[in-house]
């Protein structure tokens, strides 16, 4: 009537006798269950691993257990505790052997699903360098680091968690002081908390990490415990560092490619105002070589001069403010005289083009940087006579605009009649690299929305319903700025 199945057996280990249950459970006989007949009810991937098992006991006389499986009457294999005791006489010689077989299937399907539920949430820490831990309020120290948490700070797992003086020592101390100030806030205000932190390696690897924490209160509610986990965003914050700098060496590479179309306008513009004081030069020459200089005429001459002076003085000025490397400064800015000033340097780019500006009057001041917001038109007003090279059967039109849109801001439109752009395609034009020039890097509209976007304004683009494309952008008034 025991309620389990139980056996003995012989010093040689052979099966003498075996409850009902073993009988019943199994299906064998006393005749076909004793012996070593037993063995016909093992499953054949665990019946050698279990008779070595048994032998090494028999050899050493000791108690022992082994898992193993075994088979149900109706051909079902279940996982069993196996243990067994020797029975000694007065001399310490083995006389009996006793086992009993216990039932574990449904602790082996529950601990394989831990198992498995262990092994997706460590491929998952490693995959997205997190890991977890557990933090004892009482004892103030780590309880639980997973492996995956070792790995970030170079821990060896095999020696389990860090001290607190291990961990301690990867920080600097305003980095531990903020710290530990995230963990005593949450303790204290029994919340969450999500804070930063930076960690020096032993080989001066830095680390930069995102920790999430949470209270575990007991019964009474007090915090007993701190439980979060570490995201490891060293990688992360490197590549952002980088695509960062790149997006800098690019948006300079962009302004100095861009300056480098416009150099004929730039040659030409110079050359004006040099050709002018030449002239007005050798012809107050003239007028002072007479007999009876000319001094009205030679004084007019003489302010032609100045005058043709300072405008190409404006020009190289508007030049090397284009041409200056300095960090974006937001000034009140007039936009319709930063187009004014980018279309005067763009004289020789826009030949064969026909240009109309409406410009609304009184348009309230915005604040912005100068040169950014030049870049911005320039790279505009190039892509639209890039977009009308091709055109032959209709005027090569650009039409700039500038309007209040509403309380906030006001617009500025720069409309041609080129080829135009594919609607489906519109929102490609701002992506990093992609262009429809062979010969452009496919950066300009990218960098000129986030140089729009960093000013709180907006820039998109429009298929004209005849022809060409109109990009427009907006920028907070003054006020709103």
């Amino acid at each position: 009537m025991i309620p389990g199945i139980v056996w003995c057996g012989a010093p040689d280990g052979s099966m003498e006798l075996q409850n009902w249950r073993w009988l019943d459970y199994t299906g064998l006989s006393p005749a076909q269950s004793n012996g070593w007949g037993w063995m016909a009810a093992i499953h054949p991937e665990d019946l050698q691993r279990l008779v070595d098992r048994w032998q090494t006991l028999l050899i050493s006389g000791k108690s022992g257990e082994i898992e193993g499986r075994l088979r149900r009457v109706d051909g079902e294999y279940r996982w069993f505790l196996f243990r067994v005791t020797p029975l000694r006489d007065e001399q310490g010689k083995i006389v009996k052997w006793y086992g009993a077989n216990t039932d574990i299937e449904d602790r082996k399907r529950i601990e394989n699903v831990l198992r498995r539920s262990e092994t997706y949430l460590a491929e998952a820490e490693r995959l997205s360098h997190t890991g977890s831990w557990a933090y004892d309020i009482a004892t103030r120290v780590p309880v639980y680091w997973s492996l995956e948490r070792c790995r970030i700070s170079k821990f060896d797992p095999a020696k389990g968690h860090p001290t607190v003086d291990e961990y301690q020592a990867l920080h600097a101390a305003e980095d531990w002081a903020r710290l530990m100030e995230a963990f005593n806030r949450a303790i204290q205000a029994k919340t969450d908390f999500e804070t930063d932190s930076r960690e020096v390696l032993p080989d001066g690897t830095v680390k930069f990490l995102h920790i999430v924490g949470h209270p575990v209160r007991n019964a009474a509610g007090e915090v007993v415990e701190l439980v979060g986990s570490t995201m490891d965003m060293t990688e992360r914050k490197q590549t952002e560092e980088a695509l960062h700098k790149a997006q800098a060496h690019l948006t300079q590479v962009t302004h100095f490619t861009m300056l480098g179309e416009l150099a004929a306008s730039i040659a030409h513009e110079v050359n004006q105002p040099l050709a002018a004081v030449v002239t007005n030069a050798n012809a107050c020459l003239r007028w002072l070589d007479r007999e009876s200089p000319n001094l009205d005429e030679a004084r007019e001459a003489v302010q032609r001069i100045i005058r043709d002076g300072n405008r190409g003085s404006d020009v190289i000025a508007r030049i090397r403010a284009l041409l200056r490397k300095e960090p974006p400064t937001s000034i009140r800015l007039d936009i319709n005289q930063v187009i004014q000033e980018i279309v005067t340097l763009m004289q020789a780019n826009l030949r064969g083009v026909l240009v109309k500006m409406g410009l609304m009057k009184e348009l309230p001041m915005v604040l912005a940087d100068r040169v950014q917001l030049q870049q911005v038109l320039l790279n505009l007003l190039l892509n639209s006579v890039e977009a009308m090279k091709a055109v032959t059967d209709r005027p090569r039109l650009l039409l700039i605009q500038t309007q209040i849109l509403d309380r906030a801001n006001v617009l500025v439109a720069v409309e041609d009649s080129g080829t135009g752009v594919d609607p489906v395609h519109i929102e490609h034009l701002f992506e990093p690299f992609y262009t429809t020039n062979p010969n452009g890097l496919g950066m300009g509209l990218s960098i000129s929305r986030s140089i729009i976007e960093s000013h709180g304004g907006r820039l998109w683009a429009e298929s004209n319903r005849s022809s060409g494309a109109r990009f427009q952008f907006t920028l907070p008034i003054e006020e709103e700025a």
